[in-house]
């Protein structure tokens, strides 16, 4: 299984970007609107990711 780690320090120091959210602001933000709205009782589209992963494949082989 293929973990992804993602850091903003490069964005930050070569960019001078400067998040609008923390961590838990972001967390707080990202639970209300999904769950706040029921957005999590739809059934999951995984088209985009069933098509990405079908590219992975034919350019593995």
């Amino acid at each position: 299984m293929q973990h992804f780690f993602a850091s903003i320090e490069k964005a930050k120091s070569v960019l001078g970007w400067k998040p609008d959210f923390d961590l838990v602001e972001g967390l707080t933000d990202s639970y209300n609107l999904d769950f706040g709205r029921g957005t999590f009782r739809k059934e999951a589209d995984f088209t985009t990711d069933d098509m990405i992963l079908s590219k992975s494949l034919v350019l593995q082989s």
